[in-house]
């Protein structure tokens, strides 16, 4: 299946990836967070992405080296450019009515990103896809 957009991708240093493995006070990632955010909305807003009423969206994660890792741990810095896609007013809200994912994955064929100004990078980029749903659910 085609997706209905992509976001071409979005390059975030990898010591701004927010990470559930992260331990320690959230005011100390609440910069970082407002941050990814704003540059989320940012990149919809001036990619023209039109609003829709219920998306699924992948977000395919493009690391620097080639180590194992979870994609799942990144879900802090996912849901905080979600936000970012709210507030740019792709999508009315970020709950189960409205969203399905981001479902987060390693993009393994692509090649690893290259530092920019001296920074390890990683490449975010988001598809939407049609809401699924199964006949008879609710919401």
């Amino acid at each position: 299946m085609r997706p209905i957009w992509t976001l071409d991708e979005i390059l975030i240093p990898s010591a701004q990836m927010v990470s559930l493995n992260d331990r320690g006070d959230r005011r100390r990632t609440a910069p970082t967070v407002k941050n990814l955010r704003m540059t989320a909305m940012i990149r919809a807003r001036a990619a023209g992405i039109g609003q829709s009423e219920r998306l699924r969206l992948v977000a395919w994660l493009r690391f620097p080296d080639a180590r194992r890792r979870d994609p799942h741990n990144y879900m802090p810095t996912l849901k905080a450019m979600v936000d970012g896609f709210v507030d740019a007013g792709v999508l009315p809200d970020d709950d189960r009515r409205h969203l399905q994912g981001p479902d987060p994955r390693c993009d393994l064929l692509a090649p690893v990103t290259a530092k920019r100004l001296g920074s390890q990078m990683v490449g975010i980029t988001f598809e939407a896809y049609p809401f699924e749903g199964r006949a008879g659910t609710i919401g």
